[in-house]
């Protein structure tokens, strides 16, 4: 969540995650960004939400992430080599 200081051309502002509540550090950008985009067909449909999250609360996503991805996926992703894929390929 971003709580605007002080509206102005260049404004001033700082982030708080939308799980916690918790002041994000370094206050000018959140760690993590999470988008849903909900397409046709979805009891959403259209609408998008945005969620900023510290980097703990988005390890904690991954984690949930790791348990309920196909295998397919996972291993797709584990392939990228990237630090999600090296976070997710890691024993538990």
């Amino acid at each position: 969540m971003k709580k605007i200081l002080r509206p102005s051309e260049e404004e001033d502002a700082l982030y708080y995650s939308d799980f916690s509540g918790q002041l994000i550090d370094p206050p000018f950008v959140p760690p993590c960004q999470i988008t849903f985009n909900f397409n046709y067909g979805s009891d959403f449909d259209g609408e998008q939400i945005v969620v900023d999250l510290t980097n703990d609360e988005s390890k904690q996503v991954l984690l949930y992430l790791k348990e309920h991805l196909t295998s397919e996926t996972k291993n797709n992703l584990c392939a990228q080599k990237s630090s999600v894929g090296e976070f997710l390929s890691q024993k538990t």
